[in-house]
């Protein structure tokens, strides 16, 4: 359906950044637009059935028409051109990423509601922050610093796993029977 869609509406360009930009608008809007038919569909269907899993699920839907919303931004923003201000184009979707990778992979196990995760990807910011201007303070490069953070997140994504295989506990086997 998708193709079809693009086939209509996205005209062959030879820039391939405005035609990718197109693409993500395309289905960004699609996603708002399906997500919303649902949501009233769902709601009107719960409401009138009087059944609050349906109505669960049609908000459901209500929150996956918001993600395609930052989806539109999220292109919006990607395909902006570097200027004055911002000489790398646009890199606080790439810091909020990282932030939310950081604060994820070291605290995931320490904080379980929603309110504790949401400071952990405050503190998986200041963390970043933290790298980056020790990375400046050291004389490095600055036009290195994109590479710099796709390195500071492989190795913070890599961090669960070397908790689980040199710091996790052995687990005993048998029981009081087996002693």
């Amino acid at each position: 359906m998708v193709t079809l869609l693009a086939k209509i509406f996205i005209k062959d360009s030879e820039d391939k950044i405005k035609q990718r930009e197109a693409y993500g608008m395309l289905c960004g809007v699609i996603g708002i637009l399906f997500n919303v038919l649902l949501f009233i569909g769902k709601f009107l269907a719960g409401t009138l059935s009087n059944s609050i899993a349906i109505t669960a699920d049609a908000f459901n839907n209500l929150s996956d028409a918001g993600s395609s919303i930052v989806t539109l931004l999220g292109f919006k923003l990607a395909g902006a051109k570097p200027d004055t201000e911002h000489n790398m184009g646009r890199g606080a979707i790439v810091i909020g990423l990282a932030a939310v990778i950081i604060g994820e992979a070291i605290f995931s196990r320490i904080f379980r509601n929603f309110a504790l995760r949401l400071l952990a990807v405050a503190f998986g910011s200041i963390l970043y922050y933290l790298v980056l201007q020790t990375v400046i303070w050291m004389g490095i490069d600055t036009d290195l610093l994109k590479m710099l953070s796709a390195l500071v997140v492989a190795v913070f994504l890599a961090v669960p796993y070397w908790k689980g295989k040199y710091f996790a506990k052995p687990a005993k086997r048998g029981g009081k029977n087996n002693a």
